[in-house]
């Protein structure tokens, strides 16, 4: 049998907030559901609701956001808009090999499209130049 201690609650939780870009195919999704799972774990233990993830989708988004203090704001906006957050974040961003992240992108693609292709559409999809250094672009 398992038992759960619930640990001691903090008078006061610190909070550097961060902002994470997440660049396409480089495991953007996995950081943030753990961040928002850990952060509501926080929540929880020292029962407030102060932190708070969210994901910034449109430069409008940012008039959306509660006073800080936030914990983590993630966005696939273009660099320069962490600006727009309030409380100085610390930035975050996760590379990966540039190889591996196009064919992901390639089988992400036909996964969407319900397609199967062959080699020579991946050929092609690797020689566009809107998958060439998608991560040093973004």
């Amino acid at each position: 049998m398992h038992k759960f201690y619930r640990s001691r609650a903090a008078g006061s939780v610190e909070v550097t907030p961060m902002f994470f870009y997440h660049l396409p195919k480089c495991a953007g999704m996995s950081l943030h559901t753990v961040a928002a799972h850990a952060l509501n774990a926080v929540n929880w233990l020292t029962n407030t609701r102060r932190l708070y993830v969210a994901r910034l989708d449109a430069p409008g988004d940012f008039s959306l956001l509660p006073p800080p203090p936030y914990a983590f704001l993630s966005s696939h906006l273009p660099y320069g808009a962490h600006l727009k957050a309030k409380g100085d974040p610390k930035l975050i961003t996760f590379l990966r090999d540039p190889i591996g992240r196009v064919v992901s992108s390639y089988t992400y693609r036909n996964m969407r499209d319900a397609a199967m292709r062959g080699d020579a559409d991946f050929v092609d999809f690797f020689r566009r130049e809107e998958n060439r250094n998608v991560m040093t672009k973004t």
